[in-house]
């Protein structure tokens, strides 16, 4: 009879590449959501006793204490936001924008920052603020109305 060599195992461990394999993609895919979860713009909101809880699908233009505007974490002008917010809000069934503003924000730009989300249709404006430290704290953003 004749014997192959090839076909006898000669490390009974098992193979342990497809295990590696799969602790790489789990690894890559934690780190690729941490990062989306995290708000794109930073900004130093003013705090409120009264805040709620945002929900994340909503409508969120950001003011940062340089003057700058985003829309939804995206850079934007006076014209492209009114252009935005009235594509995005007609077809949104909850007419509502989120102001997330600086607290060291000029008001007169957050009033025309207002007055461009009721002009593109919103039935709502609301402004997002940081709970108070003295209660308990969260990470999220909080909504006041």
């Amino acid at each position: 009879m004749i014997d192959f060599d090839i076909f006898h195992k000669k490390d009974s461990s098992p193979d342990m590449t497809p295990m590696i394999d799969m602790v790489f993609l789990l690894l890559i895919f934690f780190l690729l959501t941490s990062v989306f979860s995290l708000p794109a713009v930073k900004t130093k909101l003013p705090e409120s006793s009264t805040a709620q809880q945002v929900k994340q699908d909503e409508l969120t233009v950001v003011v940062k204490s340089d003057g700058s505007v985003y829309l939804n974490d995206y850079p934007v002008d006076d014209i492209h936001l009114r252009m935005m917010l009235g594509k995005k809000l007609a077809a949104a069934d909850e007419k509502i924008v989120n102001v997330s503003a600086d607290e060291s924000v000029d008001f007169g730009k957050i009033v025309r920052v207002m007055d461009i989300a009721k002009e593109s249709g919103a039935e709502s404006v609301a402004f997002l603020t940081d709970k108070r430290s003295d209660e308990q704290s969260s990470e999220k953003p909080h909504i006041s109305y």
